[in-house]
């Protein structure tokens, strides 16, 4: 895999394969759930076999490991997302279909904040105010994202021409810069 997550925009969601150490991957197939009930009821080899074929053997034989889970998709952000002590970061802060690895990337942004804000607040960095700065902070770049993210995946499932032709024209003029 070169290290390199490739994802595939199928009718029903996203098809996703996150690298990890060595010759393995970490799948996100996002399916209808008459269709996860009869993936996660084939056997280890069928299993592999259809995953293979999804992902058009790019990364050749596919075997796939014992530890399958099926969660339903969801989409979920919190009023606050700091208060009482408590920050929130990952997934307890922002929840949405998996679409271009934007949850990690939100959590990697989450924690960069949150050690910022805490280092200017070495003398309490759990109070309130520091909490409603990261509060105020993340909120903007949380609910653009997943706001973005959502419109993406509604784009991406349906099958209406005009939606298709604006789905594609936002990602070549994302695809057009570096960052």
């Amino acid at each position: 895999h070169g290290f390199t997550s490739t994802e595939f925009h199928t009718e029903t969601g996203p098809f996703t394969q996150v690298p990890l150490p060595g010759n393995r991957s970490s799948l996100v197939w996002v399916v209808k759930p008459e269709t996860a009930k009869e993936l996660a009821a084939l056997d280890d080899a069928m299993l592999s076999l259809r995953v293979e074929r999804q992902m058009q053997s790019m990364l050749g034989r596919v075997t796939v490991e014992p530890g399958r889970q099926i969660y339903p998709l969801s989409t979920v952000t919190p009023l606050r997302f700091a208060a009482q002590r408590v920050a929130l970061v990952g997934e307890a802060a922002h929840v949405f279909p998996p679409i271009g690895a934007q949850g990690l990337n939100l959590g990697i942004r989450d924690i960069d904040d949150l050690v910022g804000i805490a280092r200017e607040n070495r003398e309490d960095p759990g109070a309130a105010a520091t909490l409603a700065v990261y509060d105020l902070k993340r909120r903007p770049d949380i609910l653009a994202r997943s706001s973005a993210v959502n419109l993406l995946n509604i784009s991406l499932l349906s099958d209406m021409l005009p939606a298709q032709m604006a789905r594609g024209a936002g990602l070549g003029v994302l695809g057009g810069f570096a960052p």
